[in-house]
């Protein structure tokens, strides 16, 4: 609040505002709040929203904590006596706090665990240091980490069950809280139906891929690589909700052929009953795709039986890919004899898209068609706000690896409970607060013991992954999986240039943004160099050539040299070597050391005093001689970075705003890839990101932050 004196409080109108009488006290301004979360969002949030018909940026004096841990206003003229400070970095906010924690006091909120994820650490360090009070707020997403909480004795509290029926009772519902509003109506009338179906040929694929999984040792990579290939396959046809054509045919048999062609090739390197499994698979994918017509009598005929005997007048089938859609419906067109409204979504419009980032209410079904892997059933169950009522269509091994899902799930609600003190507190017992989906869910019993789908999924993609893993110094990726089968290892401080579609449809006006790795979403979409270079780097060096400063690259590595020179001393002990450097008060997880050495968007440490305890620690003479060179190129090559992206994104509004303007923009933008040739910078691709997996992968350096195609 506007740092407020005692005196200027007595004529101030805040007890009005507020609806509270202050007397003039306002020793409840004097504590600072914390909060980190997206900066821009928060800051946006404050600058648009009133309280009682007052700015809330008139009422809460609002800063930042930027990436240096400085307190900074959002604009020009504010004062500095800030009530609440926001920061999109934990890390941030902790260097920010260890400068004087004696005189910061306050509270501080984190908005989602991904903040402390991406720097547990630091978090750690701070929760046993007890420097503040922490409150935490999560959603069914982040379940699956609250270990993270739980080991630093949080109390949980679930908002869930009754609450939620309580509060949907009252409909006077403000317009800044609808999309919560309708995450809890969604959530509390929330249903999940089951239908099982059977089709014999594909459960013997994945039986037999089974059996071929235990056969599988860890050099066996090539067979790792195209096993993984052929389950996708095999899981592509369990999902399929259409007859596919004779494209969709064509295109599939290309690629039963490359895998089949690579295990032929090296078929004397594959143990032979694994050998003649993947043969059967093969065969049996062969024979299914030859007669498509054979899925209506599965799913397709399940899906039709429901459609005509629901109550519901509209259905959304779901598709994993968005290739997909214009097939779904062309099909259901033709073959819907009801007079049910039939439309098509894939996973990615699904999560993103603002179509459906509202409640449709009771009278619209989601059509499930398949297991969409445990990513993608978390968020289509929990995520989503569109859809309450969804049906699930399942082969039989789909049902075992639902049920396995089902029963996780509950069990993690049962462990992560609300404390019990609380419940006291708030007058309530534990049944308000269960989940009514969870004790709803009709769960079939099955013959077989239920298969751990999890463990599964998570060897097939190790699988997938293993021809870019390394032993040696390997650096810390996530998995960005992109449209028409390209994927990318990206580092956490690779910058990404990304069309804002959302701008361009209500301006007109072509927007380009730079994004790090972490503020990506699905369905935004990317520009790439199609040489696979990276285009941020090489604009930045062009532009220190013309302003005769391109020297500064070199120097602003020699810190780089030292480290690594002082790790191969140590004989590659990574540990050994943060050690050292924290001992002498360069204190950094052994993730961002790695990432110092190997990944080379790290321009520098953003702290330039770690370079001086790198060259103590390292001994390095050159480093020591050139000390304030190697500091002040750092400066110069982080400040030619910025100017090199403003100068790629206007140039590439330039060029591309022809491109947008001259074609159909609703043709361009249903297109999930497309390649365009900019004079000054080749064949440039625009490319839409379907998923982010979130688990952290390991990957080799040479081939982190590069463009890779599926069938490489």
């Amino acid at each position: 609040m506007k740092a407020l004196s005692e005196a200027s409080a007595v004529q101030n109108p805040i007890d009005d505002i507020l609806h509270i009488n202050s007397m003039g006290d306002t020793s409840f301004f004097r504590e600072k709040s914390y909060f980190v979360g997206r900066g821009v969002s928060s800051r946006e949030f404050f600058e648009t929203r009133n309280l009682n018909g007052t700015s809330i940026d008139n009422i809460i004096n609002i800063g930042s904590i930027n990436a240096s841990g400085e307190e900074v206003p959002f604009r020009s003229g504010q004062k500095t006596d800030f009530n609440l400070l926001v920061s999109s970095s934990l890390q941030a906010f902790a260097s920010y706090f260890r400068e004087d924690r004696e005189n910061r006091k306050g509270s501080l909120v984190i908005d989602g665990l991904s903040h402390i994820k991406k720097d547990v650490n630091t978090f750690v360090y701070m929760m046993e240091r007890n420097w503040l009070p922490v409150t935490v707020f999560c959603d069914h997403s982040d379940i699956e980490s609250l270990e993270l909480l739980e080991k630093q004795h949080f109390k949980f509290w679930h908002w869930s069950g009754k609450l939620l029926e309580n509060h949907n009772k009252n409909h006077q519902r403000h317009s800044y809280f609808k999309s919560l509003g309708d995450a809890i109506e969604k959530n509390s009338a929330l249903s999940l139906t089951e239908k099982i179906c059977s089709f014999p040929q594909l459960s013997d694929i994945i039986d037999q891929l089974k059996r071929v999984d235990d056969e599988i040792t860890d050099d066996s990579i090539l067979l790792r690589s195209e096993f993984s290939k052929l389950f996708g396959l095999a899981v592509n046809v369990s999902r399929l909700i259409f007859v596919p054509d004779s494209e969709y045919v064509a295109k599939f048999n290309e690629k039963i052929d490359r895998i089949e062609d690579q295990l032929k090739r090296h078929s004397i390197f594959i143990n032979q009953n694994a050998m003649e499994s993947l043969e059967l698979c093969i065969a049996y994918l062969r024979e299914i795709i030859a007669n498509p017509n054979a899925f209506i009598d599965h799913k397709i005929k399940s899906i039709m039986d429901e459609i005509r005997e629901s109550e519901i007048k509209k259905f959304y089938f779901l598709v994993q890919r968005a290739d997909d859609i214009e097939e779904t419906r062309e099909f259901w067109m033709k073959n819907n004899d009801s007079s049910v409204d039939i439309e098509a979504v894939s996973v990615t419009d699904l999560l993103n898209d603002s179509a459906y980032d509202h409640y449709l209410g009771k009278n619209v079904g989601l059509i499930v068609s398949g297991w969409m892997n445990r990513t993608n059933m978390q968020k289509i169950i929990f995520q989503q706000t569109a859809f309450s009522n969804i049906s699930l269509h399942l082969y039989d091994y789909e049902h075992e690896w639902y049920q396995y899902f089902i029963e996780y799930w509950k069990g993690l609600m049962k462990k992560y409970t609300t404390s019990e003190n609380l419940l006291d507190e708030m007058d309530i017992e534990m049944k308000d607060i269960e989940p009514s989906f969870l004790t709803q869910i009709s769960t079939i019993t099955s013959a077989k013991k239920t298969a751990d789908i999890f463990q599964f999924e998570t060897r097939v993609n190790s699988y997938a992954n293993a021809r870019y893993t390394s032993d040696n110094s390997p650096l810390r990726t996530k998995k960005i999986q992109f449209a028409a089968d390209y994927f990318m290892y990206s580092t956490e401080t690779h910058r990404f240039f990304v069309v804002n579609e959302d701008k361009f449809e209500k301006t007109h006006e072509m927007s380009v943004d730079d994004r790090l790795r972490d503020n990506l979403h699905p369905g935004d979409k990317i520009l790439l160099s199609s040489s696979g270079v990276d285009l941020l780097t090489d604009k930045a060096d062009e532009l220190m050539q013309e302003g005769n400063t391109f020297g500064s690259r070199e120097k602003s590595k020699i810190w780089k040299k030292a480290l690594m020179a002082k790790l191969i001393s140590l004989d590659y002990n990574m540990s050994e070597l943060r050690s050292e450097l924290s001992e002498n008060g360069c204190d950094m997880n052994i993730i961002t050391l790695k990432n110092w050495i190997f990944e080379d968007s790290s321009i520098g440490p953003q702290d330039d005093h770690n370079i001086d305890i790198i060259a103590k620690v390292c001994s390095d003479d050159n480093l020591k001689s050139n000390l304030n060179e190697v500091k002040k190129s750092i400066k110069t090559v982080r400040s030619f970075h910025q100017k090199a992206a403003f100068a790629i994104k206007r140039d590439f509004i330039d060029n591309l705003s022809s491109i947008f303007h001259d074609q159909s923009h609703e043709e361009i933008s249903e297109r999930d890839m497309l390649s365009v040739s900019l004079d000054e910078y080749g064949e440039i691709i625009i490319i839409r990101i379907m998923d982010i997996e979130q688990d952290p992968i390991n990957i080799d350096p040479l081939h982190v932050n590069r463009l890779i195609h599926g069938v490489e």
